[in-house]
């Protein structure tokens, strides 16, 4: 007489899956574990329970859905934030809808962000930021500026500062100066778009390195821009910085146009 395998629910409700029938009280059980999860912000029992959601290819609830993005974009969770969002706009039919379940896009952006994995993420999440009109955070904004000098998009990276700008949003000198510095050493020819930055700052009372405004008065001259070489040069004189000759003589040749 042969061995009866002992009673196993799971093993049952695995070969239901397999067959293609949904485990409706696996579904239900684990809709009630995400949603208390998210009620006690608690991301890695959050997480858990949309993992094993995901595994039945249960429709979940895009309210749900756009609370464990917000969660796990507060709680470091990048990855598991962006997954969230892909479900969620998959089942909300658009991001649209989504941000109506109350989904937080300034979190999302900053949480793709913060890993150079993740920051083609970053940009998709800023131009659906852009297409919905969405008034974007100083935060977020900032991050978002780093990640695009790293990754030496100065163009998008000049764009965002604009648009911080335009929603009278003051940046910070630490990202501030870098976009100038790092638009000077990679692309001169962007040295108008960096003293556009130069004026935002002198005109907010920032302090900008003699050094900074030297470098920005010779990408300036050598783009032939001698009325903004010559503001710089001005600026680095008055930080106690030293003109250089080369670029001391150019400057006296060449007046201001």
């Amino acid at each position: 007489m042969g061995v009866t395998a002992p009673f196993c629910p799971k093993a049952i409700l695995r070969k239901l899956g397999n067959l293609g029938a949904t485990p409706a009280l696996a579904v239900s059980g684990g809709m009630e574990a995400l949603d208390a999860a998210l009620r006690g912000q608690d991301v890695d029992a959050a997480v858990s329970a949309f993992n094993e959601l995901s595994e039945t290819q249960a429709p979940i609830d895009p309210r749900l859905l756009a609370a464990l993005a917000n969660l796990c974009a507060r709680n470091r969770k990048n990855a598991d934030a962006w997954r969230a969002y892909e479900a969620g706009c998959a089942a909300a039919k658009g991001v649209k809808a989504l941000c109506t379940c109350g989904l937080d896009m300034n979190a999302l952006l900053y949480a793709m962000c913060r890993e150079s994995t993740l920051h083609s993420h970053a940009e998709t999440v800023w131009l659906k930021m852009r297409a919905l009109k969405l008034s974007p955070d100083k935060p977020p904004l900032q991050k978002f500026i780093h990640a695009l000098i790293s990754l030496r998009k100065f163009e998008l990276a000049f764009e965002v500062f604009l648009c911080a700008i335009d929603a009278q949003l003051k940046l910070d000198p630490d990202t501030s100066a870098p976009l100038i510095e790092a638009c000077i050493q990679h692309r001169p020819d962007l040295a108008q778009s960096a003293y556009a930055v130069f004026l935002t700052m002198r005109q907010a009372g920032e302090h900008i390195p003699g050094a900074l405004c030297t470098a920005l008065a010779k990408a300036c001259a050598a783009e032939g821009t001698y009325d903004q070489a010559l503001d710089a040069h001005k600026a680095a004189v008055d930080a106690g910085e030293t003109l250089e000759s080369d670029l001391a003589s150019e400057l006296a040749r060449r007046p201001p146009h």
